[in-house]
């Protein structure tokens, strides 16, 4: 799992990470960031990519990535 802030060119990562064993992974956004979060099981079959704007965050939040087939 990886989340790019997409306003920051020196070094747009901000976040990596696994997800635990029911998918789930934890951290805090900002509100003011837009950014891009992506996923891909570690086969790489299955990938997602989702857009998050941080000022439609409120505190408590989920945001779900969901995974689609690669072949």
């Amino acid at each position: 799992m990886e989340i790019f802030a997409l306003k920051n060119w020196y070094d747009p990562l901000i976040e990596r990470g696994e997800t635990d064993e029911s998918g789930k992974y934890q951290t805090v956004l900002r509100n003011y960031g837009v950014y891009v979060v992506t996923v891909k099981t570690s086969d790489n079959r299955f990938v997602g990519v989702v857009e998050v704007n941080g000022e439609d965050l409120e505190n408590g939040d989920e945001i779900v990535v969901r995974l689609h087939k690669y072949e």
